[in-house]
């Protein structure tokens, strides 16, 4: 029931109405009234209690109870709306005389009357007890007289023949009834029991007069009490204006006191702010000039250091190339050494050769054929080379790691094939030929 709900809520949010104010004047609960607007099925009762708790909130919004009535039923889908009396309806609005008003609610009318009804007993009640408080003072006040006039009097010896008439109360104020004369003997005895009775009467009105000023003297007893407490009720109220008064005046001194100590406290903190903020502003000025006078002084000894570096520099720089002529001086010598050494090794290996051949020229073997050379071949390896090599028609293969030597002894040519040619030194019966080829690239050659 959303749309109604949120009908309602319009309604009652365009009169500037609140919730509260809607329970106060319509007896609903406020929790319901905030489930009707939103719509929360959750927390509202059942629906005979929701369509009267619906009808009376928008007689109070002064809806159109029947159009209410309608859009919740048109949301929940259960039977259609009973017509709404005449009384419950809000008066169309029209030009012409004002209708008369409509007739006050059933429960309106009720709601006074139980009013009324518990005035009137509340006031009846209150009469009661008045009444039965001053009925018991009453009847305490005369228990004394009724005790006495309760008085039995114990019956006189009668004549046996003579029968006497029952004496009424003497009552002043009345005339006593008219009896017979009586007889001289009945007559003492009448007069004895009006005398006793007399008696009886004086002592009662004694007594009530003892307890007449009884009450008068406690009644003033209770008077004069009352005005004791009265006079000590005022006497500690003036003692307690006076001690109150007197605190007044003791914290307002003390109030004074703390105001004045606060303002030269503030006065003190003030001056010792400023003191302080003058202190820090010229410590940081002074701390401002030494950072200056450190930076200046670091920049100084940087370039110093610059400078100097610089300098050493130059200095290690010239040492290089000095250092460097003189190893490229020393290279060039000892490659003139080599050089030279390496051609007279040459000269020494061509002309041992050339004797070798003029040794065997005219020799031959066993088997009629020209005598060869035994040689004796050393392959040193610079780097890991695979080498293939033939010696008398036989093909053998060899792989080298670095540093590794491997020598080889042969009466005829061998024939090599070098993975890296530049990667293996060849030493030739006591004679280092160096690297037959290039590092990086296949080299074949024949030996000797």
């Amino acid at each position: 029931m959303k749309n109604t709900g949120q009908l309602l809520k319009d309604k009652r949010e365009s009169a500037n109405l609140s919730i509260s104010e809607v329970a106060l004047a319509t007896k609903i609960n406020p929790k319901i009234l905030t489930a009707i607007e939103n719509g929360d099925s959750a927390n509202l009762p059942a629906k005979t209690f929701l369509k009267g708790f619906l009808k009376s909130y928008a007689l109070f919004l002064k809806m159109d109870v029947e159009e209410v009535l309608r859009s919740y039923q048109d949301e929940t889908g259960g039977p259609p709306p009973e017509r709404v009396h005449e009384a419950y309806k809000t008066p169309a609005p029209s030009s012409g005389p004002a209708s008369p008003p409509p007739r006050r609610r059933v429960g309106d009318e009720n709601s006074s009357g139980m009013r009324t009804i518990a005035v009137v007993v509340i006031v009846i009640l209150i009469g009661l007890i008045i009444g039965v408080r001053e009925l018991i003072e009453k009847y305490q006040r005369e228990k004394v007289v009724e005790s006495a006039q309760n008085l039995k009097l114990s019956p006189l010896a009668q004549p046996a023949v003579t029968a006497v008439p029952q004496v009424p109360q003497l009552d002043n104020s009345a005339a006593a009834p008219a009896i017979p004369t009586p007889s001289p003997a009945l007559a003492s005895d009448t007069k004895a029991v009006e005398q006793k009775l007399a008696e009886a009467n004086e002592k009662a009105a004694a007594e009530k007069k003892i307890a007449d000023e009884k009450k008068t003297a406690d009644d003033k007893k209770v008077a004069e009490e009352k005005k004791a407490a009265d006079e000590k009720k005022i006497a500690e109220e003036k003692k307690l204006a006076e001690e109150k008064k007197s605190a007044e005046l003791k914290k307002a001194a003390e109030d004074k006191k703390a105001a004045e100590a606060k303002k030269i406290a503030d006065e003190k903190k003030a001056a010792d702010d400023k003191k302080a903020a003058a202190e820090a502003k010229v410590a940081e000025e002074k701390k401002a000039i030494e950072d200056k006078k450190a930076e200046e002084k670091k920049l100084a000894e940087e370039k110093k250091a610059a400078d100097k570096k610089a300098a050493d520099e130059k200095k290690a720089a010239a040492a290089e190339a000095k250092k460097a002529a003189a190893e490229a001086k020393a290279a060039e010598a000892k490659k003139a050494a080599e050089d030279k050494k390496a051609a007279a090794d040459a000269k020494d290996l061509e002309d041992k050769k050339a004797a070798d051949e003029k040794a065997t020229v005219g020799k031959t073997t066993d088997d009629g054929k020209p005598a060869l050379k035994h040689s004796e071949i050393i392959l040193e390896a610079l780097e890991a080379v695979e080498v293939k090599f033939q010696v008398k028609g036989e093909t053998k293969r060899l792989s080298l790691a670095p540093q590794e030597v491997h020598t080889i002894h042969a009466d005829n040519p061998v024939v090599f094939d070098f993975s890296d040619g530049g990667a293996v030194n060849i030493i030739l019966n006591g004679h280092e030929r160096g690297a037959p080829g290039d590092l990086g690239k296949p080299k074949q050659v024949t030996i000797p």
